[in-house]
């Protein structure tokens, strides 16, 4: 199985919650943590927090991440500069 060097945010959403459903607490760590690094400011943050709650206490984190993925919303896009300086 080949993973996509920069996955894209909806495919990031399916597999946190694919991750969840199987009980994949790496798998919904790794998701957490790819997303942390495409989104800027407070959202970023928790992302990169929900990453590390995985590893401790993963019924937490899973109960946390829905509320998360609200904020994302189901047309996520990223908040960082595309190549030519703008938000893309």
């Amino acid at each position: 199985m080949r993973l996509d060097p920069d996955p894209d945010p909806g495919t990031l959403l399916i597999g946190a919650d694919w991750a969840i459903a199987h009980g994949d607490a790496g798998g919904l760590a790794y998701v957490a943590a790819e997303l942390g690094m495409q989104f800027r400011g407070s959202i970023a943050r928790e992302l990169l927090e929900l990453a590390h709650l995985c590893e401790s206490n993963f019924e937490r984190a899973a109960n946390r991440w829905p509320i998360l993925r609200a904020r994302l919303g189901p047309q996520s896009r990223r908040e960082t500069c595309s190549p030519g300086g703008s938000l893309a």
